[in-house]
């Protein structure tokens, strides 16, 4: 392994600080996300710490694209953020940024943020680690809409994602936006059921958490959920949380970190996990918490 976050420590510490929490102007922030956007690439190609890396270098590109990076998400992004941030670094350029620009920007940096779960979950497959589906659900609502609309497109039977994605959409944006999405596949989703995998050993170990008769109830109510259509739960769910009259936990890395240093480090040492958790203390690196939720 050519890259390490230790080594990256304080300087993600200083960037994020000049970015979110410093008063300065937006040529500024933007240049320095540009930066940024330097070190997530670094991290995703495992590149060299001892080799100079820039953004829009052919060598880096090849070197993404050999790793597997391929999607318009991704790129889009990147090219946005260099682009923006050569704008801000150049002298050429004498208009100041906008906040449209700005926001714009960030919302960029949002999608690196996303890609990086989708480079996870290409390679573990999402559902797989029901403790890494409930720190990932620590994230802010818009990074997992951004990852998990992306995953829809690599494994859209995984029902698992479905569920994710439909929930996150509500979160990130409203009921209407959600069920949009459902009845926009429908005919998709009344093909699928929900997928509830467990091994003999899981099983025996539900009857000795739960005590046979609650074990046993749980199972029936699995057996006549894999029954029901992705289409029907989907729309369940969504519904459920209008009922409930539901509301935003945390919207933002700043009110999120609580609940994730509290409930999102995953147990366990397998690669996966390890490499899990290893990303989600980058996601966080440099954010403080929100003074309002502490």
């Amino acid at each position: 392994m050519n890259y390490y976050d230790s080594k990256y420590r304080d300087e993600v510490n200083g960037i994020i600080s000049d970015i979110f929490y410093v008063p300065t102007s937006n040529d500024n922030k933007i240049s320095t996300i540009r930066r940024y956007a330097e070190i997530i690439v670094r991290r995703l190609a495992d590149w060299d710490m001892d080799e100079a890396i820039t953004l829009g270098d052919k060598n880096v590109i090849e070197k993404l694209k050999k790793k597997g990076v391929n999607e318009q998400m991704f790129w889009a992004a990147y090219n946005t953020i260099r682009t923006c941030g050569n704008n801000r670094t150049h002298t050429q350029v004498t208009t100041t940024a906008t906040d449209q620009e700005y926001n714009l920007v960030v919302d960029r940096l949002l999608d690196l943020y996303a890609y990086l779960f989708v480079d996870f979950f290409k390679r573990y497959r999402f559902g797989n680690n029901p403790n890494i589906l409930t720190s990932f659900s620590i994230l802010p609502p818009i990074i997992r809409y951004k990852a998990l609309l992306e995953l829809y497109n690599h494994d859209p039977n995984n029902t698992q994602i479905i569920e994710k994605l439909t929930m996150a959409i509500f979160k990130a944006f409203n009921k209407n936006e959600a069920v949009d999405w459902i009845e926009k596949h429908k005919e998709v989703l009344e093909q699928l059921h929900f997928e509830f995998q467990s091994s003999t050993e899981e099983q025996d170990q539900l009857v000795n958490r739960m005590g046979r008769i609650n074990a046993g109830v749980i199972k029936q109510l699995i057996a006549v959920q894999q029954k029901r259509t992705m289409y029907d739960i989907c729309m369940e769910k969504i519904n459920c949380l209008v009922e409930s009259d539901w509301r935003p936990l945390y919207d933002s890395l700043e009110t999120a970190i609580a609940y994730y240093k509290e409930n999102g480090i995953v147990p366990g040492d397998s690669d996966e996990v390890r490499e899990f958790n290893s990303l989600m203390e980058f996601i966080y690196m440099g954010r403080k918490a929100d003074a309002n939720i502490l």
